[in-house]
């Protein structure tokens, strides 16, 4: 991680702190904050890195802090905590259940301490299971809701990797390190969109969070052949469903935001789904890359 502020940070290398991306926001709230005590009172996935970047006396919250992860494509159906699950406090790290390395001697994670360390190793599995715990186990379910209607960020575009695939669908992408073929992922990543669109209920969902009741314009960002010149889909919502209908993309402009209805939404978190009413051909190339909410002046 490379960090700069002009006149305000020495140039130096830190090697033996623990960081993460979720650590950027709350250390760029910190730096324009004029009071910590604000900051607490924040719930933030992250911790700040401003002690750090300040070469300030490392507090003990950073210092002996946790970073845990889990990922790994066969538990993506039927969440496990193992195999994919890595837990680090600093100079160690898990891997899985069984694997152990120092890091500050060993950053290419190349011999396995676990014999050595063992009460390391168990502090580690325990720690990592209990935030295991915490986690939403059933794959159906969202972790958390997407706010709508904020000024700071409207339109607001759902995009697939938020959402749950329903029917046949399928999140395709550029894969590979050169984006050299289109590929699948079970749960879709960042960058992905949604093909393989076919059947009557062919859709996908997401969990949304509402901030005013207001008039908000739908639309699809779409592009492809969908193989007739319009297709009707169902949106839903809790407010009701309507039939609304897609036109065909123009295939030489690549991704377009078609609008599809206007809704009034009420305040709340609720689902919004998207569904296919009409059979497309066979063979179509329809490829959704998300839903578009704009509220309305």
């Amino acid at each position: 991680m490379l960090l700069a502020l002009a006149g305000e940070w020495t140039a130096r290398i830190v090697e033996q702190q623990l960081a993460a991306h979720i650590d950027l926001v709350p250390t760029f709230l910190d730096i324009v904050s004029k009071d910590r005590s604000q900051m607490e009172q924040l719930e933030l996935d992250g911790l700040s890195l401003l002690p750090v970047l300040n070469n300030e006396e490392i507090p003990d919250f950073l210092r002996d802090r946790f970073i845990f992860q889990n990922y790994h494509l066969s538990t993506l159906g039927a969440p496990a905590p193992f195999p994919g699950g890595i837990a680090l406090q600093w100079p160690f790290k898990m891997a899985e259940d069984s694997l152990l390395y120092q890091l500050s001697q060993d950053p290419a994670e190349a011999q396995n301490r676990a014999i050595e360390h063992p009460e390391v190793l168990q502090t580690l599995r325990e720690a990592y299971l209990d935030w295991w715990q915490t986690l939403p186990h059933d794959s159906s379910e969202f972790a958390l809701a997407i706010p709508v209607g904020y000024k700071e960020e409207n339109p607001i575009l759902l995009q697939p990797h938020h959402g749950k695939a329903i029917g046949q669908v399928k999140f395709l992408g550029q894969k590979g390190l050169l984006g050299e073929r289109i590929g699948s992922h079970p749960t879709g990543v960042d960058g992905d969109w949604l093909g393989a669109w076919g059947a009557p209920g062919d859709g996908v969902r997401w969990l949304i969070d509402v901030q005013e009741a207001h008039s908000y314009e739908i639309a699809a960002v779409v592009r492809g052949n969908m193989g007739v010149k319009e297709a009707e889909f169902i949106l839903a919502t809790a407010e009701g469903s309507r039939s609304v209908k897609l036109s065909q993309p123009e295939l030489e402009k690549g991704w377009q935001r078609i609008p599809l209805c206007d809704l009034t939404l009420q305040p709340g978190t609720k689902e919004i789904s998207v569904r296919l009413q009409s059979s497309l051909p066979t063979g179509n190339q329809l490829d959704v890359q998300g839903l578009s909410i704009r509220k309305k002046s």
